[in-house]
Formats: C-alpha cells, structure tokens, sequence
C-alpha cells in the first residue's frame, strides 16, 4: 500500500496523511474516488465490512462433482467436473474438444471401471507413457477402485496424468 497525494472526504477535507489514498495489488493500482473503493471479483466472491475490516469470501469453487453410469456412455467431459464411475459396466468418458493450459478433471471409481477417450489429435500422458494420438488412443482403470486427475498441458490436445490410484492402462 503506498500513499499519492490527498483526497478529500465527502464533506470537502482533506484526508489525514495515514489514509492510504492509492492501493497497489498484484495486478494493478486502485485510487479510490470521492473515498470509495470497490472491491469485487468474478464468480461467487462476497465481500464484507465492518469497522476498519473488508473480508472477500469465495465459495463454489472446486470441482463440480457427478455420478455417472454405462448407461450415460459416451459421457462427454466437461472442465472443471469430476465423476464418480458407478455401476456394473464400464464408464466411457470423452476428453474436452477444447480445453486450455490448466484444465482439469477428475475420475474416480466407485463400483465399475472406467475407459478416458480421446478426440483426433488428442494424447494423454502417464509418467513417460504416451497414448496412441487421437481417437485409438485411451486411458483406462484395472479396478473399480482406480482414480485419475488429468490437466491439459498443451491447449486442446495433450492431457497429463498428475495424480492416481491403481494401475491405469495407457493404450
């Protein structure tokens, strides 16, 4: 926080020196204007006041979670989801068409196996294994009890492996 010139409060004084009049972030400055400063934020984020205190609460953020079975094959992966495989028969998952540095989802089972699809163009990579690239390629769990948490590392075509359970079969 650092302090540039004065501003006057409302009724026309001058603010006292220890009043920061410009406030520095990360991302920016912020000066406010006839001594108000906004504060917001994108999504779910609140903010709140009382004396000398601003406190920005977020909520929803995360993974949207969903129980999926064979009866929803081909699910079509979306961003930010994680799926739980529920069931007796395979779970068959399809990677995002697009998807950007840093997206990611979740699989994990519960009671049937899972088999992560890919489009044309699209690989996915587990430790130095590499799939076939587009759509022969796959990702898939050995037990009903496997878990993956993919990230896109190169926008729209190739998917990491960050984090597992089990022993996935890469083909």
């Amino acid at each position: 926080m650092s302090q540039a010139g004065q501003l006057n409060d409302q009724g026309g004084g001058v603010l006292p020196p220890e009043v920061a009049t410009e406030y520095v972030t990360n991302n920016g400055t912020a000066v406010p204007a006839l001594n108000v400063l906004n504060i917001l934020g994108d999504g779910t984020v609140t903010t709140t006041a009382s004396g000398n205190t601003i406190t920005i609460s977020i909520s929803g953020t995360g993974y949207t979670w969903n129980t999926i079975t064979s009866a929803d094959n081909v699910k079509q992966i979306l961003i930010e989801n994680a799926y739980i495989t529920s069931g007796v028969s395979q779970c068959v998952l399809l990677l995002p068409l697009t998807a950007s540095i840093g997206d990611s989802f979740i699989v994990t089972g519960l009671s049937s196996l899972f088999q992560i699809t890919q489009n044309a163009n699209q690989s996915i990579t587990l430790g130095v294994q590499i799939s076939t690239v587009g759509v022969g390629g796959f990702l898939a769990s050995t037990s009903f009890a496997d878990h993956v948490q993919i990230v896109c590392v190169v926008a729209n075509t190739v998917f990491k492996v960050v984090d597992s359970i089990g022993n996935l079969t890469i083909v």
